[in-house]
């Protein structure tokens, strides 16, 4: 075997290679007229086979690695579409199961689907260990002992690739053949596999990390791919793989693929309620306003009710000096509810994050499932050092990717070692994982917060910015994603006044305002004035602390920001306004919306009542706790005849 760099005199490479994956031969052609070698660059490979070898078992591992990556990633994301998008059968529903999820059918069919992929992950450590042993002792003996650990780990893993790449479709439904979903690149992995560039370290292959819908999976390699690229005069990057519209990211632009369904949050004022604005947050206190309402369980669980009951998934409690606990009081007001989550800030600099995951799995457990995380790292150092945390801006973010990072390690069962630059754990493991493992939301707008949300977050949060702002954050976080090998859903945070009219929304503006003293606005505009945030920097350019033109892009009004801390404006227009600016957003990236609006008892049935119904019209959103296939309930009058009610009659 003799190796040569791809420009030596006498050597073409002809860019002709044109196929899908491993079916065909990856190098394209390539002509050797007289090429010069010298006699370092000369490797009697064949000597290699003279005696015993494991260059066969390791290439065959590196393979089960990728088809069980492959089975594992398949498996996931069908489990993850039935929870969040299939449509229950309809025998399903009439015996009493008001989610795909809950058919006790697929449970079972994804329970022996899971038993596969585990059975493969299993066979693949037991063919590492055999192929270990015969490196440190290698013989006939022990080379054939590997081999055969690998064959019966490749066999297994190759099965279970091809059987829930194809089951996928069979368990998630119609819907999941869609061609803009990209699930059937599963389907076609599993048969013909494309190489990567480089192949990764054995045990990185071993790790098999699954895709995340838009990128290659970290674990997917070949052998042939670095002969390929070496003679390729293509980058590196780009040859031998398979150049399709869900793996390029020039090919992936939003407004080609259909809108996902739209997610709605609620919020749980834990710094009181009023019939006005209650001010605070990012280092500034709450405003008078919030005792006209105090936060008692009574009263947040019955604004938790509510939000359920109109088809909100979540309800966001804040966190800080200027409100009540989070973890508490979403623990107690959860014994109030039966399917509303909670989306509870935390920071991550005031516990381990042994502890906090602990927590999370005991709130899973208890709850049914209902939790989910936003991590706030925190943008003013002086309300950090009231509770002991005396970090710097950036070592506070860089703390929280430690903290992300030992936490989702917990989470998925393992243990984890880790000496950071902040924080260290040794032998850390929970007895028990949560089930689902929580979603971690996060919002910050400076470089060293975007580097954490691409490498950790599932959700990124923004504020409330005009969507030209917006649009620049996602296509920020999204490239930073991708460089991370994962995909990021973006939600915003917005208050809201939405009425029958746009007269009547912007009525109720004028009274809010109204309500803002001079002294408060001052007050209040001074402490936000040195945050260290730059989200809230870019707040407070909004409105410049004035009350004049707040109306900052068509029905987004900054006002709220004059007296309250952190997300500062408002959607305000009428019911079919609101929808519009919802939707413009929508087009851009934004899948979920975490709302807001005083009092929110009152302003969550506004919202519900007059803005839900006409997105679910237009098809950008279902209630998640109705089947949308079944008829709405008709209000009934006693002793009216059916007819008349107009009730059809049930032969």
């Amino acid at each position: 075997m003799a190796y040569v760099p791809r420009d030596a005199p006498g050597v073409t490479v002809v860019d002709d290679w044109d196929g899908m994956g491993q079916r065909t031969t990856a190098s394209g052609t390539v002509r050797l007229e007289a090429v010069p070698v010298p006699a370092d660059r000369v490797v009697a490979h064949h000597l290699t086979f003279e005696g015993p070898q494991l260059h066969g078992a390791v290439a065959q591992l590196l393979h089960a690695a990728i088809d069980a990556g492959i089975a594992s990633a398949a498996l996931a994301e069908a489990v993850e579409f039935v929870r969040t998008k299939s449509r229950p059968w309809f025998e399903s529903v009439g015996e009493g199961h008001a989610t795909a999820a809950e058919d006790p059918l697929l449970v079972q069919r994804f329970g022996e689907l899971a038993i596969r992929v585990r059975a493969a992950d299993a066979l693949l450590v037991t063919a590492a260990r055999a192929v270990d042993a015969a490196r440190a002792d290698l013989t006939d003996d022990s080379a054939a002992e590997a081999s055969i650990a690998v064959a019966a780990a490749k066999v297994t893993a190759a099965q279970a690739a091809v059987e829930i790449g194809s089951a996928l479709f069979e368990v998630a439904g119609t819907r999941s053949a869609l061609d803009s979903l990209g699930l059937h690149r599963h389907w076609r992995d599993a048969r013909t596999r494309p190489p990567v560039a480089r192949p990764p370290p054995l045990n990185e292959a071993l790790r098999a990390a699954p895709f995340d819908g838009t990128t290659r999976p970290a674990g997917r390699s070949s052998t042939s791919a670095a002969t390929c690229c070496a003679a390729s005069s293509r980058p590196d990057t780009a040859c031998c793989d398979e150049r399709t519209r869900y793996e390029r990211p020039d090919m992936n632009d939003r407004d080609r693929r259909p809108p996902m369904p739209l997610t709605f949050h609620w919020f749980l004022p834990t710094n009181g309620d009023s019939r006005h604005v209650v001010g605070g947050g990012h280092g500034t206190p709450a405003t008078v306003s919030g005792r006209d309402r105090p936060p008692t369980v009574a009263y947040l669980s019955q604004i938790a009710r509510a939000a359920e009951d109109l088809g909100f998934v979540g309800a966001l409690t804040p966190t800080g000096a200027w409100c009540e606990d989070a973890w508490l009081t979403t623990a107690m007001v959860s014994q109030h509810t039966e399917r509303l989550k909670f989306l509870v800030a935390f920071r991550p600099g005031f516990v381990s994050p042994t502890l906090a995951a602990q927590m999370a799995s005991t709130f899973q457990r208890q709850s049914g499932g209902r939790l989910l995380l936003n991590v706030v790292t925190g943008g003013e150092s002086h309300e950090q050092r009231a509770y002991g945390d005396f970090l710097d801006k950036d070592d506070r973010y860089r703390r929280t990717g430690e903290f992300l990072q030992i936490v989702r390690g917990l989470w998925e069962g393992r243990t984890v070692d880790l000496v950071g630059e902040h924080l260290q754990v040794e032998d850390a493991k929970l007895a028990r994982v949560p089930d689902p493992v929580p979603e971690v939301y996060f919002g910050g707008s400076s470089p060293i917060a975007g580097q954490v949300a691409a490498r950790h977050v599932d959700v990124y949060l923004t504020w409330g910015e005009p969507p030209a702002d917006v649009a620049r954050k996602i296509a920020w976080i999204r490239g930073l994603a991708e460089k991370e090998g994962r995909s990021v859903r973006f939600g915003i945070r917005l208050h809201v006044i939405t009425r029958d009219t746009a007269e009547q929304a912007w009525a109720e503006a004028r009274r809010l305002l109204a309500g803002f003293d001079t002294e408060t606005v001052r007050a209040v505009q001074a402490g936000l004035a040195r945050s260290e945030s730059e989200g809230q920097q870019r707040m407070l350019a909004l409105h410049g602390g004035s009350s004049d033109d707040l109306e900052v892009y068509p029905n987004l009004w900054a006002g709220i920001g004059l007296v309250r801390g952190g997300a500062g404006t408002a959607l305000v227009g009428s019911h079919d306004e609101v929808v519009e600016r919802i939707a413009e957003y929508h087009r851009l990236g934004i899948d979920e919306f975490v709302l807001s609006g005083y009092p929110h008892l009152e302003e969550a049935y506004w919202f519900g009542e007059g803005v839900l119904p006409r997105l679910e019209a237009q098809g950008l959103w279902t209630h998640p706790f109705h089947d949308a296939t079944a008829a709405r309930t008709v209000a009934q009058v006693p002793f009216v005849e059916r007819e008349s009610a107009k009730v059809p009659r049930i032969p």
